[in-house]
Formats: C-alpha cells, structure tokens, sequence
C-alpha cells in the first residue's frame, strides 16, 4: 500500500483525529511506520507532538484558571475546533492484519 503525504496532511488540516484505531487496535502512526511509509510517519509524529502540546498548554491553562471544563476537554476542544463537532478519521492506512 502506498503512501499519500498529501493526502495525509489534507486530512490532518481538516482536523483527522490521530488517535483514531483501526478495528485491530492501531493508529495510522502504527500503520505507517509498519508499512516504512517515512513520509507519512513524520507527518503523523509532527501532528501527534502538536495535539500533545496543545492538551498540556490547555491542562497548564486550566490549572491556572478557575472553574470550568477539563483541561483534557479545553484541549480537545481547542484542536478539534474546526471539525465544528464532526470527527474526521485517517482511514487512508489500511490494517491487513
């Protein structure tokens, strides 16, 4: 199976959730780098490390604020704000497995 960065980083600016699972239990990440799709690993890794920035800035936001939603949830809601509560999901990486 083929690697499409583009089409990765398409579906990642509309908001792809990288944490999505396969039926199987893996993330595109997983798929990715089993298959040695570079391209799309490092893509992938880049997106994971932002969302991960994104939860701790909002959980070291939430601490320092009072009241209000989880800082899990005030992360997602800030990375996940363009989907306007749909999800998108790399679906791109099939699972043969």
């Amino acid at each position: 199976m083929a690697c499409h960065p583009a089409v990765v980083l398409c579906l990642l600016r509309a908001g792809a959730d990288t944490a999505a699972r396969t039926s199987a239990g893996r993330t595109a990440l997983q798929l990715a780098k089993k298959n040695s799709h570079t391209e799309c690993v490092e893509i992938l890794s880049e997106a994971a490390a932002r969302r991960k920035a994104a939860a701790a800035a909002a959980a070291a936001e939430g601490e320092a604020g009072a009241g209000g939603a989880s800082p899990g949830a005030a992360a997602a809601a800030a990375v996940d704000a363009p989907l306007l509560g749909q999800r998108v999901v790399l679906s791109g990486l099939s699972d043969p497995n």
